[in-house]
């Protein structure tokens, strides 16, 4: 993430530089100064009350995506062990298999990423 307030800072040091070092320094550039440096001031808090909104928004996705892929894991559980149940119950036809448990098609690709 870049550190916008370092880059507003660097800003401000340039800008205070330039003024210095033109010897002509009237009341309009002093002002001129002030208003950016209270613009830059504003940015920069601005950006650091941004940065911790989006840190907590990435909190909360990564807490939503753990409940998400919990309760995933739960219903492929209890299709998984509704399949072994027909397995061992004696249906040996996939036909009848992907007939009876519709979510095999959805949880299959996922088993064999996880499993190879």
């Amino acid at each position: 993430m870049f550190n916008f307030y370092s880059i507003f800072s660097k800003i401000y040091y340039l800008v205070k530089i330039i003024f210095k070092n033109n010897e002509k320094i009237n009341s309009i550039e002093v002002k001129r100064t002030i208003e950016i440096e209270k613009k830059i001031e504003f940015m920069a808090s601005d950006i650091e009350i941004l940065q911790t909104k989006y840190e907590r928004l990435l909190s909360r996705e990564r807490v939503v995506n753990m409940v998400e892929s919990k309760i995933e894991k739960k219903g492929d559980d209890e299709v998984i062990n509704k399949i072994m149940l027909d397995v061992v119950g004696g249906i040996t036809d996939i036909n009848t298999l992907i007939t009876r448990n519709p979510r095999l098609v959805e949880i299959l690709p996922r088993m064999l990423k996880k499993y190879m």
